[in-house]
């Protein structure tokens, strides 16, 4: 297994201190001292705390772009991409349960700006909005707005995600699948059919890195 680099465990420590202390919490110093590294080496990859922090959440979308991307590419039906999709970004965010923490805190922080979500500079949103288009000029969706599909879809990923973090709600066997199937029907038009379950990759993996990584 590739081992992570000095920036990526910097980061690691980072989802793990913000969930612990917050952001005004988490000092560069304490940073430096739970990743293991020198003061200066942290200063060599991040010239400042908000420096790290940006690069910290594109890093986070840079995977979820790779996901999406690699969803699109492993079948030429949108049906099964959107259920795909749907289990493989659930897939990441209940194995990394760090990052929707340090999400929610980073949009509400200083360090925000609006240009991160605008969709011709932002390659996520970008790529998310082309997503949604693509399902609704292929007939597949509903003619909402990109914007809005992305988020009925993105959602309840989220949301799901959320309660599996919390306890509260753990799919379980073929709940994932029925779960995809609502959000399914909430944006195809009536009757559209489903996808062939044999197509699906569909996969409900065991939390297997608590400590957030990415």
């Amino acid at each position: 297994m590739e081992q992570p680099d000095k920036r990526q465990i910097i980061f690691y420590t980072v989802l793990e201190l913000i969930r612990e202390k917050g952001f005004h919490g988490t000092p560069m110093s304490m940073i430096a001292g739970r990743a293991n590294v020198a003061a200066g080496t942290i200063y060599h990859y991040f010239e400042s705390k908000e420096v790290l922090l940006v690069e910290l959440y594109q890093f986070i979308k840079n995977q979820i772009v790779e996901i999406i991307v690699k969803t699109e590419a492993s079948s030429e039906k949108y049906d099964e991409q959107f259920y795909n999709l749907w289990a493989n970004l659930y897939d990441f965010y209940i194995n990394n349960p760090n990052v929707l923490g340090f999400f929610e805190q980073f949009v509400n922080s200083p360090y925000y700006k609006d240009e991160f979500t605008d969709a011709n500079a932002c390659v996520l949103r970008g790529t998310l909005l082309g997503f949604f288009r693509k399902g609704v000029e292929g007939n597949m969706l509903m003619p909402l707005r990109p914007e809005i599909l992305s988020a009925l879809f993105h959602g309840s990923v989220i949301t799901m995600a959320k309660m599996h973090r919390l306890r509260k709600v753990v799919l379980e066997g073929e709940e994932i699948k029925d779960v995809i199937d609502a959000c399914w029907r909430s944006v195809t038009h009536a009757g559209t059919s489903y996808p062939e379950q044999s197509n699906l990759k569909i996969k409900l993996n065991k939390m297997e890195h608590e400590n957030g990584k990415v």
